[in-house]
């Protein structure tokens, strides 16, 4: 059976490196906003110059989540309930526009620009770091309110897999760009 061909382009790119004050959950300078960058180096082991915490620390830094990719229809639902979330809050390093986050399954391939090729291993699971966004744990709020806007949010980006976007490990190393080309690559 013949695969519909999809392509996307890339929006962002984006990244968090260590620091010390701000990379531990613990922390209150903590936060999952990665910030953009004209350009990100990815080789099997991530993003040069990325830090996520429970990757490194629980899981080993396992390759199965080099990379996470957030697609702009599930940023789109993400805003559609909390307008104030920005490009960079769910610590996506590749926003894509084009491709819908519901074709991003386990297993499925995608090129991106002239080298980088990923395998997308599994949707990205909201957690609780997520609520130390400011819309979210709102320091004029109080602590009621704010239990109830984290699981709110919470529930929201963990209604559908991918919503919070997905992780993909690396099978092709290189650059990727704004600008550059997605093609899902038939299976």
């Amino acid at each position: 059976e013949k695969e519909k061909k999809a392509t996307g382009i890339v929006t962002r790119t984006a990244a968090r490196p260590y620091n010390k004050s701000s990379s531990i959950p613990s922390s209150r300078q903590y936060t999952t906003r990665k910030d953009a960058r004209p350009l990100l180096a990815v080789n099997k082991a991530g993003v040069t110059g990325d830090y996520n915490h429970y990757r490194i620390m629980a899981l080993n830094g396992t390759p199965d989540r080099a990379v996470s990719i957030l697609t702009s229809d599930a940023m789109k639902q993400v805003r559609a309930r909390f307008p104030k979330a920005q490009d960079g809050d769910l610590g996506e390093n590749i926003s894509v526009d084009g491709l819908m986050f519901g074709m991003l399954q386990p297993g499925r391939k995608l090129a991106i620009g002239k080298k980088v090729v990923v395998e997308i291993t599994e949707p990205i699971e909201p957690c609780a770091n997520l609520c130390t966004l400011p819309y979210i744990n709102n320091p004029d709020v109080d602590p009621k309110n704010k239990i109830q806007n984290c699981q709110n949010f919470l529930e929201r980006l963990g209604r559908q897999p991918g919503i919070r976007g997905w992780y993909a490990k690396v099978l092709g190393e290189g650059f990727v760009r704004v600008g550059d080309e997605v093609k899902a690559i038939a299976t």
